[in-house]
């Protein structure tokens, strides 16, 4: 066995002969490193220098970063369905206060128009109910993905 301390964590380890002179990745911080050549020549183990590419091992898959894709579109939706039930609040209000305004003057609406008014608002609700919905369904979804997609690889040892 090869006892070899990591640069990088400082954790002291060991691994098998046959892996002398092989670059292998730290079990703590798995970063790469180096062995010794020979078993019986203690030398010292070289890391790597600071490289702005991350090592392979660390890499996170490209559908990794869809969870946070996910938690935006919670947040529009969030925003969407508030907003939608602002705009059917100001629509109704609006609509009490023309009907006021045509009872103090003596004008009479139709049922018909009423009607008519009602359903728009009853349109504008279901219609910011349903983005609504359908955003913070999609934006579930995505955030499970995304994590799924980002687990950890395990500790395993990368033998290049």
């Amino acid at each position: 066995m090869i006892d070899y301390t990591c640069p990088h964590c400082g954790r002291p380890d060991q691994v098998p002969d046959h892996l002398a002179g092989r670059v292998i990745d730290c079990s703590a911080c798995l970063r790469p490193l180096t062995l010794p050549e020979a078993v019986g020549q203690p030398g010292p183990v070289t890391g790597w220098s600071m490289s702005p590419r991350r090592h392979a091992s660390r890499t996170t898959h490209p559908l990794a970063g869809l969870g946070m894709l996910g938690i935006v579109l919670m947040l529009v939706a969030v925003f969407v369905f508030f907003d939608g039930s602002q705009r059917v609040g100001r629509m109704r209000l609006a609509d009490a206060e023309s009907r006021h305004e045509q009872l103090t003057e003596g004008r009479f609406e139709s049922r018909a128009s009423r009607d008519r008014s009602a359903d728009k608002v009853d349109a504008v609700a279901n219609q910011s109910a349903a983005w609504a919905a359908g955003l913070g369904v999609l934006g579930l979804v995505l955030i499970v993905a995304g994590f799924s997609y980002a687990k950890p690889q395990g500790r395993r040892r990368n033998i290049r």
